[in-house]
């Protein structure tokens, strides 16, 4: 039964090679007559590869459906734990009715880290919807979901991300920052508040905010200093005898077993709670006379940012968002679009931060890494076959397959992202294996007797069934990769299906286009010999 089952598999695969072989012969030798055409085909489908670059979109990463969802909770400064325990629990009510919602951990106050500067004010949900296979919407539409069921909560600041990471390490905070910077801290604000106004009019951008929504209140004592010196005072007195009587001071240290402890004196009969009361604190002159703090001082309260960030010594703010359904150099368009048309004042400017700085730099060091590999390939190849115009038919497969990865990426609805570039470097070492093969036998033939077009029909079809099985057993290997739907494999995916459809591609090119471009540049050869003869 085995061995009956093996012959007619056997006879199957004898019955179609031939038939494919007989057809590959007829189309071989149209190439072969008509090969201007069919060079201009192969520009043509490069061209048009070209092309669907823009269709096709840039991600740094693909996002990844971990099954995890973050929620941080960020309500006004001074809020008490209370408050923000009642609104944790309104949003734990909203979103527990979600079907694919299994479990809630609620952590309120900061997460213990010694970055976390943050107190009762914050508070984070870690919502876990499970894997992939248990749910019929992916993380994105999950996400969404809560952003709707929480939109109508007022009076705190609430981000929702679903976390990508790449081996357990998260890849950025922010899908889209743009870092402001200038001198004037009021000017970066109107400049943060109107391009924010703009943004929000971009299709695909979510969650919107600038650095400067997270404003504090604090007192501001302005000291005036003609009245300051009437006393016999000055500004750094005065704030020592303010920071005395509100903090206390370290009057001395006591010594115990070798320890030093500090004696710290405060006053006890009350605290400040209002501003009036501060302004009413007295300040000791050099002559003893106890002078209210509002005679010598103006004192306020203001708002600022509760973080000041500087880049290249210059005031910064940023504004971050994150996407949905939407590719990132798309939106990048969009945004340059924005801020190309805002007028910024002199002395201010603008730079990208986030994954669209990440994606910008590995960009160029792969693009850098790609050209160094493409020059390798061609000097192994030149030292080969002791020419330096043979090695430039054979590397010409390398954009041509280069159009079989973008069009699998368009087809598949994929981005071409950090791990499908990365497997662009890789297919331009893998197509040029078949091209070396069929030029080498090639050139063999010739060297035996052969005319250029004998030895191309004979070499072809020659190296028919090598090409093709290698083709068929690397594209195998790369399958299950590409179809691969477990936890984690979105990061692979993209490389697998660039390999996939390059291969492919580059396949044909090499059976049917690298012998077209093969006798064309013979005959320039031909030409420039009998010229310089």
């Amino acid at each position: 039964m085995n061995a009956s089952l093996g012959t007619i598999l056997s006879d199957f695969w004898d019955s179609f090679y031939n038939t494919f072989l007989n057809g590959y012969k007829r189309l071989l030798s149209i190439c072969i007559r008509r090969k201007k055409l069919f060079i201009l085909i192969a520009i043509f489908l490069f061209a048009v590869s070209l092309l669907t670059v823009q269709l096709v979109g840039y991600e740094y990463f693909p996002a990844m459906d971990e099954g995890i969802i973050e929620i941080d909770v960020i309500l006004p400064k001074g809020s008490n734990l209370d408050e923000t325990k009642e609104l944790v629990f309104d949003i734990h009510e909203r979103i527990d009715n979600i079907f694919e919602i299994q479990d809630i951990i609620i952590n309120l106050g900061n997460d213990g880290s010694v970055l976390d500067r943050s107190g009762s004010e914050k508070a984070r949900l870690i919502v876990n919807v499970g894997s992939l296979d248990q749910r019929n919407r992916d993380i994105k539409e999950i996400t969404q979901d809560i952003r709707g069921k929480l939109s109508g909560i007022a009076g705190a600041q609430i981000k929702i991300k679903d976390d990508s990471k790449v081996m357990g390490f998260s890849i950025s905070d922010n899908e889209v920052e743009i870092q402001i910077s200038g001198d004037d801290i009021v000017v970066l604000k109107k400049i943060a508040n109107d391009i924010l106004h703009d943004l929000e009019s971009i299709n695909g951008l979510t969650e919107i905010e600038s650095s400067f929504e997270q404003e504090i209140e604090e007192i501001s004592i302005k000291t005036d200093k003609n009245k300051a010196l009437l006393y016999g005072l000055t500004q750094i007195e005065i704030g020592q005898q303010i920071q005395a009587k509100i903090d206390g001071i370290t009057a001395s240290r006591f010594s115990y077993r070798g320890s030093e402890i500090d004696i710290f004196v405060k006053r006890s009969d009350h605290e400040e709670s209002s501003i009036q009361e501060l302004k009413n604190l007295t300040v000791q002159s050099s002559r003893g006379i106890d002078i209210p703090l509002s005679e010598l001082c103006e004192v306020t309260i203001e708002k600022s940012p509760s973080d000041i960030v500087r880049v290249d010594q210059k005031r910064t703010v940023s504004i971050s968002a994150n996407l949905y359904n939407r590719a990132l150099n798309k939106v990048t368009e969009d945004i340059d679009k924005v801020l190309q048309n805002y007028r910024f004042p002199q002395g201010y400017s603008w730079t990208y931060g986030g994954q669209q700085k990440d994606l910008f730099d590995s960009f160029d060091e792969l693009k850098n890494a790609l050209i160094l590999s493409l020059i390798i390939v061609y000097m192994l190849m030149a030292a080969q076959f002791e020419s330096l115009l043979h090695p430039i038919t054979i590397m010409l497969s390398v954009p041509l397959a280069l159009t079989g990865a973008l069009m699998s990426l368009f087809v598949t609805g994929k981005t071409l992202s950090v791990p499908a570039f990365i497997g662009i470097i890789m297919l331009s070492g893998i197509v040029v294996d078949n091209a070396i093969v069929l030029i080498d036998t090639i050139n063999q033939f010739r060297k035996k007797g052969k005319e250029r077009d004998d030895a191309i029909l004979t070499a072809a079809p020659l190296r028919l069934r090598p090409i093709l099985m290698t083709t068929l057993t690397t594209i195998s290997g790369m399958l299950p990769m590409a179809l691969d739907k477990s936890e984690g494999s979105e990061i692979l995916v993209p490389l697998a299906i660039v390999v996939i459809g390059g291969l492919t591609v580059s396949t044909f090119v090499t059976l049917l286009f690298i012998p077209s471009f093969y006798a064309a540049f013979d005959e320039i050869i031909k030409r420039v010999t009998k010229k310089s003869a």
